[in-house]
Order: C-alpha cells, then structure tokens, then sequence
C-alpha cells in the first residue's frame, strides 16, 4: 500500500495550523492524519520530560482509551523511555525498540493495547527542548502492519510542518492556559478587582467589583477612572496614584486607603498595587495598576479557633481582635464585649504585641487577608 499523497498531507498541515489559532478542531485534524497512515486514531501530547506529566493532550480516541492512558498507562509506556532519549531519532516507530516477543510481555501492549484491539504505533518527535518533549502519535490496529517504507518517507514529509506547529502549540497553549487561570481567579475573587492603565482608567473589573461601583456609595467610576464619593479620599486617592506612578519602574509598590461610604457604614478598603513590569513606555491601554476593593458588608466572620492557632491568643484575644478586623473601637468593643474599657485596652495591646504590630490599622491590615 503506497503511503499517503503529498497533497493530502498539505491538507491535514493546515488544519492543524488552524486548530492551534482556533484552539478548536483537533479531533479531527488528528483523525485525518490517523486516516492517512491507516491508523486507528492520534494524538498530539506535550509533556514534561523531569516528571512525565502531561502539559496538553489532544488525541481522536474514544473516551474509554482516553481514560484508561492518562489515569494509568501513560506512566508505564515504554515508548516514552525511548523518545525521551536525545539519541532517539524524530521519527519513531515500534521496530526500532521494541521485539514482537517483548511486546507480548509489555504490560502496556498486552493488558491496554490488545483489549482495545491495537499494537502498532508510527511517531513524530515534533518539538523537543531540555525540559518537555511534543509529540505526534498515529496508533494502529492489530490487525494493521508495521509502519511501511512509504510510511515514514510521507511522515519525513511533513514532520517540519508538525515541528511548527507543536512549537506554536507550546508556546500559545502555555499563554491560554496562563489567561484561563487568570480570568478564573479574576472572576473567583471575592473582593472587588479592578485592572486600571498609567492614567488610572478602568480597563477591565470584576462582577464584585461592578456591584460595588453601582452603588455609587463611596467608590465610584467617573470619566472611566476609579474614585471616591467622598471629597477627601478622593483626594487621597489622587495622591496614591500620584506616588505609585513615581515609584522605580521595576519596584513592587502597593498603597491602602480607606474610602468613606456616604451611607455611615463601614469604610470600603482599597489596595491599590502597580504593577513590577509596568513602564512610561507601554501602550496607553496597558496594565499598571491593579485595585483590590475589600466590601465590608461582604466580609466573612473570622474563625476563633484560626485566630488562636494562628497568632497564641486567648479567646477573649481573639474576639477583641474580630471586632478589630471590623474597625470597632475601643469603646465599641468594650461595649460589644460587655468588659470594661480599660480591659480592653489591655487586651488590644496583647493582641498588637502577639501579631507584632503597634497600630490596630496594621492587625486589620492583617487579618482581612484571612476573610
């Protein structure tokens, strides 16, 4: 049987170029291409080469094969130990490392292989580095001979385009996978989250941090930039961005304020953090600042038992230090608590000096990273 024509191989290149631009469609790219060596399904896999783990996988298999290989018998397959070998060439194939009686006793060949109806393989080492190795895989049935001649001449034929490929799918798999995990904990993020540029506009906020504007109740955005209902924290507010944006280029920099709500309730707490790469010379729509809203009227109850843990306080300690994190005072306390005045000063600076802290703003400071 002659090995596939060159156009056909043409054909099933560009679909894998599109499936990496699209990050859709490699299913059927990797079919085609099982399609075209008589194969039973491929796959497409990078992989780490220090722990054996998968970076990404794409195969055409079913859910059954597929689940069996990544749950178990990808840590046991032979093929790997040779292809991970720098001597190893880029096309590989069954024969050059493996008899037909070893196969036979190959836990990978005889108990995952055979029950699936498959043995042979024919593979590409598209994209190989000090640390991960991309593969392209076509396996075959059983019933199917070993890769031909022809074979590996049409697979020769079109390994410099797999090699693009795997090196772009690499290089913009690691980039989507990075932005999924950042929008993720961008959307997860209780507090309010706000990405703003060198001039302090909103380019992009959270779903907490869209309620917290809307209510236009001591954080607001007007003209499209981040402020403060209350004339003095917005004032304030100018100020820190002001000192951020003068802070070293390469500095990490972060500044906290209260904003007062016009509705007497607790403040809101706003970090504000530039961000270590941000530079005068970066597009205007960059990132240089991002601001943490902290809703007290969202903010979780504090456990006693993490406080005590955490920071050797008593009971007592620890519920003085709660109503802290709340921005009672003193008195407030005192009267929450039901204890005397002076008590509670005492147990307040106990509370500072087991945190080793001086100012209660700083054990607020702290303990909100805990709510």
């Amino acid at each position: 049987m002659a090995g596939p024509k060159l156009e056909d191989l043409q054909t099933i290149a560009f679909s894998f170029y599109d499936a990496v631009l699209t990050q859709d469609g490699w299913e059927n790219s990797l079919q085609d291409l099982a399609d075209a060596f008589g194969g039973s399904f491929a796959t497409f896999e990078i992989i780490d080469k220090k722990t054996g783990s998968h970076l990404q996988h794409h195969d055409s298999s079913d859910l059954e094969i597929k689940t069996e290989y990544l749950s178990h018998f990808l840590q046991i397959n032979p093929r790997y130990a040779f292809g991970f070998s720098p001597s190893a060439p880029r096309i590989m194939h069954d024969a050059q490392f493996i008899t037909e009686r070893e196969m036979n006793h190959s836990e990978f060949y005889v108990d995952f292989l055979r029950p699936h109806d498959l043995k042979y393989f024919l593979a590409c080492k598209a994209y190989e580095t000090t640390g991960h190795i991309g593969v392209f895989t076509i396996q075959k049935s059983r019933k199917a001979k070993p890769p031909s001649e022809e074979d590996l001449q049409a697979f020769n034929q079109l390994t410099p385009s797999l090699a693009r490929v795997a090196a772009s799918q690499f290089e913009y798999g690691q980039v989507l996978s990075h932005t999924r995990d950042m929008e993720s904990v961008f959307e997860g993020e209780e507090d309010g989250v706000l990405i703003l540029d060198q001039h302090g506009t909103v380019k992009k906020l959270n779903s907490a941090a869209d309620r917290i504007v809307q209510r236009n109740d001591g954080v607001n955005i007007t003209s499209g930039k981040l402020g403060c209902s209350d004339p003095a924290s917005n004032t304030m507010l100018a100020k820190l961005f002001f000192s951020l944006s003068n802070t070293p280029p390469l500095a990490v920099s972060e500044k906290t304020l209260f904003a007062q709500r016009s509705s007497n309730t607790l403040p809101y707490q706003i970090r504000i953090r530039k961000c270590s790469e941000c530079r005068r010379d970066l597009p205007e729509n960059s990132c240089s600042f991002i601001a943490f809203i902290r809703d007290p009227d969202r903010i979780r109850e504090l456990d006693v038992m993490a406080l005590i843990d955490n920071f050797r306080l008593t009971p007592t300690e620890a519920s003085v230090a709660k109503l802290i994190a709340k921005g009672k005072t003193a008195r407030e306390i005192s009267i929450s608590l039901n204890g005397a005045l002076p008590t509670i000063r005492t147990h307040i600076q106990r509370v500072l000096q087991k945190m080793g802290v001086t100012r209660q703003m700083d054990v607020v400071r702290i303990l909100t990273r805990y709510l």
